[in-house]
């Protein structure tokens, strides 16, 4: 829950509303990986699930987060996300180049704390409440 702390702390600087992501953005590789893997690991974890295999599907959850979220993922938004605070650049492409980013990071976010609902329920529905300004009991959350 420190990569949603992490998150909070950038987003609150960011002036503009975090949007939805869609298809039709330019994304970098990394960020192309990431969004791909988390719905990869969605549509596992939903199979899984399904044939109730609960550890193997926490297991698939879990080392998602800890190396693809936390190790890989992170590590990569720190020098994006911290560009603005160091320059105190009000360069529009740069801000704006952060936005984009913290909408990716939003996505990520939103999809990890979906894959974790089915095993800490009352946290994630806490944390996607501020992500989303939504409940996670009405979302479909393996999409």
């Amino acid at each position: 829950f420190r990569s949603f702390r992490f998150y909070v702390n950038y987003s609150s600087d960011d002036k503009l509303a975090i949007h939805p992501i869609s298809s039709h953005d330019d994304f970098s590789p990394v960020e192309k990986y990431i969004i791909s893997k988390c719905e990869l690991v969605a549509r596992e974890e939903e199979r899984l699930l399904e044939e109730l295999n609960v550890s193997k599907a926490c297991e698939l959850v879990m080392n998602h987060l800890l190396t693809d979220i936390c190790d890989f993922f992170v590590e990569y938004a720190k020098p994006t996300l911290k560009t603005g605070l160091v320059t105190q650049s009000s360069d529009p492409k740069v801000l704006q180049k952060k936005h984009e980013f913290l909408c990716v990071f939003n996505f990520v976010l939103q999809s990890m704390v979906c894959q974790l609902h089915p095993f800490l329920p009352f946290e994630t529905e806490e944390i996607f409440s501020y992500l989303s300004n939504r409940s996670l009991l009405t979302t479909n959350y393996f999409t």
